[in-house]
């Protein structure tokens, strides 16, 4: 008698995901929504590996807090996501995951939120503000504090419009154009504008260069190093801490983090 048997799964086995939507955002960024085949929502700060046969893979931040679907956000710079921008709706993606440490949500309840995000780097912030949203009572103030490098590369429009309507978002770019309303200047710029709760937690995912000066902002204005949460996601490859790309003094990002307190992802700049 043949016994059938499930597949074996384990840690570094991807999944099969089917592409729900896939809508281009900018010239060279496109956001996926495909099916969340574990079953439970990602934490806001986790990330996801995608791969192509024969290509390879990349890791990839969830930018949603959904237990139904899994948005990803993609930008055609590389081998891998070259080849995944070309993958369609109703088509399918290998994934596996989630992978990392979050930001610890549970720990800021009850306290005022700055979240802080910069370029592709809003992906990550934007599942924090969907979590937020979705549990609004438990949070004092949230301010949203967003920069890109000019209007036409700005992500997340339709959702920009929607937080403003509940929560205080403020949206800068480098460089203006007559088509361009809002704050012009980098995200420093911002930081000085407006007014930032007091006794706040930050949130930030960005180019380091854009962490570096935000988080020199932050602690000119003497918050506490401990009080700031970074996404440090350079150099994540595996996962799963096995090939070595992302250790830095002894940590490996991508299970340590990549969600670290500045206090700590500090001596990570090199």
């Amino acid at each position: 008698m043949v016994v059938s048997r499930e597949p074996r799964t384990t840690t570094y086995t991807p999944r099969e995901a089917r592409i729900i939507s896939c809508k281009q955002l900018t010239s060279d960024t496109y956001l996926y929504t495909i099916k969340n085949v574990f079953n439970k929502k990602i934490l806001p700060g986790q990330f996801v590996e995608i791969s192509v046969l024969g290509v390879g893979e990349a890791p990839i931040s969830v930018c949603n807090y959904d237990e139904e679907t899994i948005d990803l956000l993609i930008r055609s710079v590389g081998n891998v996501t070259s080849h995944l921008v070309k993958l369609k709706p109703k088509q399918k993606m290998l994934v596996r995951g989630p992978y990392g440490n979050g930001y610890p949500l549970d720990d800021l309840k009850k306290q005022n939120l700055v979240i802080i995000g910069g370029g592709t780097g809003v992906a990550p912030p934007r599942s924090v503000i969907e979590y937020v949203l979705e549990n609004k009572k438990d949070y004092a103030k949230t301010s949203i504090f967003l920069g890109f490098r000019s209007p036409k590369d700005v992500l997340f429009k339709e959702d920009i419009v929607e937080w403003k309507k509940s929560l205080n978002t403020y949206v800068t770019v480098d460089k203006g154009d007559k088509t361009w309303k809002e704050d012009v200047g980098v995200i420093t710029t911002l930081l000085d504008k407006y007014k930032i709760p007091s006794k706040a937690k930050f949130i930030l995912c960005g180019p380091p260069i854009m962490i570096k000066f935000a988080v020199q902002k932050i602690l000119e204005k003497k918050y506490l190093e401990q009080d700031i949460y970074v996404s440090f996601e350079r150099n994540m490859k595996c996962g799963v801490e096995k090939c070595g790309h992302c250790m830095i003094h002894g940590n490996y990002v991508c299970t340590d983090g990549p969600v670290f307190k500045w206090d700590k992802a500090k001596k990570f700049q090199e």
